[in-house]
């Protein structure tokens, strides 16, 4: 089972990745704000509150980073993405092979269970008609001004399930994918071989 780096350098060859840094201590130089701190272990981090966002200045990162230091012995510190929350899961069956799972992403995805899944590896085709089965899909594809970079949801979908088609992992999720005006970034990963 790789760590949740070793997550991020596999998925980063399939999907945008943000810029991030792993820290140990508080001795650290980060410039981008508004950021993100975050416990660097594969679990459900807000359950654990291992999670600080919206974080404006170099303060307030060294409080959080030293708060989370507490509970894990690295932290991930990422620019704070602003868009909607999608999640990408992924399971190898042994009788089917990969799946792909999509649906709204954060807390969203066990709170609504508005999810499709496919087979493995999936063409954009096969990435609408998904899109078009979530009860969710105006939130994907924009609403009320707020836009989305529908294509970049797309391509990342695609991308991840040729992830899926070509490392067969047990189980993967990208949760979330933070799909904005400007693309779809994979700012949580998580994959068990």
């Amino acid at each position: 089972m790789p760590d949740i780096l070793e997550a991020f350098d596999l998925i980063s060859q399939y999907l945008e990745v943000p810029e991030m840094i792993v820290v140990d201590s508080t001795d650290f130089e980060w410039k981008t704000f508004p950021a993100v701190a975050k416990i660097a272990e594969m679990t459900h981090k807000t359950n654990v509150g291992g999670v600080v966002t919206d974080i404006r200045t170099e303060e307030e990162l060294r409080e959080a980073v030293e708060r989370l230091l507490r509970i894990s012995e690295k932290v991930i510190i990422q620019p704070h993405i602003e868009g909607v929350e999608v999640f990408l899961g992924g399971k190898t069956d042994p009788s089917f092979g990969p799946t792909v799972t999509l649906g709204l992403g954060g807390v969203f995805v066990e709170l609504y269970n508005d999810t499709s899944t496919r087979l493995a590896p999936l063409t954009g085709a096969d990435v609408l008609d998904m899109v078009s089965e979530l009860k969710g899909r105006r939130i994907l594809e924009g609403y009320r001004g707020r836009k989305t970079n529908f294509q970049a949801l797309v391509k990342s979908v695609v991308n991840f399930s040729l992830f899926m088609d070509r490392y067969r992992p047990r189980v993967a999720e990208v949760n979330p994918l933070i799909l904005n005006e400007r693309g779809a970034y994979a700012v949580d990963v998580r994959v068990f071989f």
